[in-house]
């Protein structure tokens, strides 16, 4: 095989589910594909990333060529749906926080106005979390406005989706 002096990029269509394929295409006509993953098979984040190619002749000479590629990576909305229920509340609130990606982790924070957290809630394998609005310390909350942000991770591309309510209650 003859050593690869140069090569080309050409990225095909973005997939809906962030994944590209991008075709690698060297002077002696090879062609490889690359999904946008690295070694663990997880999706790369945007960012600016380097292709090398090393290619060795008949005599074993190396020849290496680096090239950049940006990749950039569309939002992908993993929140579906959101909601406190009831709201103003007293006792207890239902909070939801459905994805749309299947394996999404979810958890909510509570803080205070002044930004104080005073509530941490896990969603597990739900598609929301009754709390009975006890702070960390298990005291209840006084009343007041409180500030509930739902963090909804992608499980393949560790994008966090964030949203932010607004919780009223009335001891």
């Amino acid at each position: 095989m003859e050593p690869v002096n140069d090569f080309s990029l050409s990225a095909d269509l973005l997939q809906a589910d962030g994944r590209e394929q991008l075709r690698i295409w060297t002077d002696t006509l090879f062609e490889t594909l690359w999904d946008g993953t690295n070694e663990a098979g997880k999706l790369v984040a945007s960012g600016q990333y380097y292709i090398k190619t090393i290619s060795v002749d008949r005599i074993n000479r190396e020849t290496v060529v680096v090239k950049p590629v940006t990749v950039q990576r569309p939002f992908i909305r993993v929140l579906e749906s959101t909601r406190l229920a009831p709201n103003p509340a007293r006792d207890t609130v239902r909070v939801w926080g459905r994805t749309r990606i299947a394996g999404a982790e979810v958890k909510a924070n509570v803080y205070t106005v002044a930004g104080e957290l005073v509530g941490r809630l896990y969603f597990g394998s739900m598609d929301y979390v009754d709390w009975n609005m006890t702070n960390t310390c298990g005291e209840r909350l006084a009343s007041g406005v409180y500030l509930v942000v739902i963090l909804a991770k992608d499980p393949v591309t560790g994008q966090v989706e964030r949203k932010v309510m607004k919780l009223a209650v009335l001891r």
